[in-house]
């Protein structure tokens, strides 16, 4: 016997009727009492009494509706488990459209190592948006470009320690300062973030990550001359000596 053809019986004990239960389920009314008829000769016992007026149960089948009942529930509760474990192997990512353009190769080529999972991604407009999508738990990951720790005491500043966020560097990077040829400085092999943010300053995007991050870590104002989406737009701002960038490895154009 098929556990769908044991299903049958339940139908059947509803409607108080084969021909009935047949409709319902789609079936001729011969092949159901068919089916009704193997799985009595199989249990050894009679499920139903016939009469003109239909069907009912006998003592036996009373009994063994009962059992039908729980083995029927334990199915769906199996199956139901199987389609979470399921669901639960695809993961929804967040990732900055900022950063989008530049890092989705080589983040696709991070989550390739993982072919137990597979991936779908969701651009935010900010990573303040983002990280709020993964507290309301509507991705399961977020992909940001960081300026490391500096980075996680902010997020976990803006966002309360009693939420559980973990953050795992995918790769590291180094930040750069891009000038003029002619600021001054241009000549220095390496310079402070202090030093950056005594001049104007070209940030991609408005309310960017990096502003924040810096007016925190040095509690001291940033003279923002440009905020844009446009990277081509914040360069010319640069090219100009109009103002300085500050930008990561992965969004450095050259």
């Amino acid at each position: 016997m098929q556990l769908n053809e044991l299903s049958y019986l339940q139908t059947i004990a509803q409607q108080h009727s084969i021909s009935a239960a047949a409709a319902k389920l789609n079936l001729s009314q011969q092949r159901l009492s068919r089916i009704v008829q193997n799985i009595e000769n199989e249990l050894g016992f009679k499920i139903f009494n016939r009469s003109k007026k239909g069907v009912s149960l006998t003592k036996d089948g009373v009994q063994f509706m009962k059992y039908l009942q729980n083995i029927l529930t334990a199915y769906e509760d199996m199956q139901h488990i199987k389609q979470k474990q399921i669901q639960s192997k695809h993961l929804i990512c967040g990732i900055d459209k900022h950063i989008s353009q530049f890092l989705l190769k080589e983040i696709l080529q991070v989550f390739a190592s993982y072919p137990q999972f597979t991936f779908s991604f969701v651009q935010f407009d900010s990573a303040y948006e983002m990280i709020d999508a993964l507290l309301a738990q509507k991705v399961q990951l977020a992909v940001n470009i960081s300026a490391g720790s500096l980075a996680q005491d902010y997020f976990y500043a803006k966002y309360s320690p009693e939420f559980d966020i973990a953050c795992y560097p995918l790769a590291k990077e180094k930040m750069y300062g891009i000038v003029h040829q002619n600021n001054p400085l241009s000549a220095q092999a390496a310079v402070t973030l202090s030093e950056i943010i005594s001049f104007p300053m070209t940030f991609c995007a408005a309310d960017s990550t990096y502003s924040n991050l810096l007016q925190n870590e040095l509690a001291a104002p940033i003279n923002i001359f440009l905020e844009t989406d446009n990277l081509e737009l914040q360069l010319e701002c640069i090219n100009r000596n109009l103002a300085v960038g500050l930008l990561d490895g992965f969004t450095l154009p050259y």
